[in-house]
């Protein structure tokens, strides 16, 4: 599962990878802006597109894979998911 945080220009930055990446424009989740997306796979054209994407409730990710995730805090909200080594 690879998943993406929103940032301020709307590009979302994935969690792993820290790579920079889009929703398609035709993404009926355009519409919608979610602040965290997961999704299956990456289409390189002139940008880094995610395909197969749902929105997803970060607390999810601590709750499910708490040995692989967790919340990094900047008060007072949440500003990141991290990955443990």
């Amino acid at each position: 599962m690879n998943v993406a945080q929103r940032q301020p220009n709307s590009s979302y930055k994935g969690v792993r990878n820290h790579q920079v990446l889009y929703l398609h424009p035709n993404s009926v989740l355009n519409a919608l802006h979610p602040e965290w997306i997961m999704y299956q796979d990456i289409v390189k054209t002139n940008r880094y597109y995610m395909r197969e994407v749902s929105e997803l409730d970060h607390r999810w990710l601590i709750e499910i894979a708490p040995h692989f995730y967790e919340v990094t805090l900047n008060y007072p909200r949440i500003i990141g998911i991290r990955i443990l080594s």
